[in-house]
């Protein structure tokens, strides 16, 4: 199956085209995420793929549409922001946990087929 055309071929490629279509830098990104300018690198390099904490990161304090940066499929920005009202009770965007078992799951189900 080929990629559409203008959509990048794969995650670290749609990675760095958000990142500079929303005019930030590597460690603005990292920063905002909580990760290192180096495995931000990696990841936008396809060295690494990103956690599932990562993911959760990216949706929470950023517009980038998660399933455009799986998949390249649908709007590259999401038009809504999640907020801590959002969330359900007793959860907040700083209080996440990390170790979210049933997102690290699915992820790896997903990256296998």
């Amino acid at each position: 199956m080929k990629a559409k055309k203008g959509v990048e071929n794969n995650l670290g490629e749609r990675l760095k085209l958000w990142r500079k279509s929303v005019s930030l830098t590597g460690t603005q990104v990292a920063e905002m995420i909580g990760i290192s300018q180096g495995s931000l690198s990696e990841l936008e390099n396809n060295k690494s793929l990103p956690s599932a904490d990562t993911l959760a990161k990216l949706l929470l304090y950023t517009n980038i549409n998660i399933l455009w940066l799986l998949t390249g499929r649908g709007p590259m920005k999401r038009n809504f922001v999640i907020s801590d009202d959002d969330l359900p009770n007793g959860i907040s965007k700083k209080g996440m946990d990390s170790a979210d078992q049933d997102l690290n799951r699915l992820l790896k189900q997903f990256f296998r087929i």
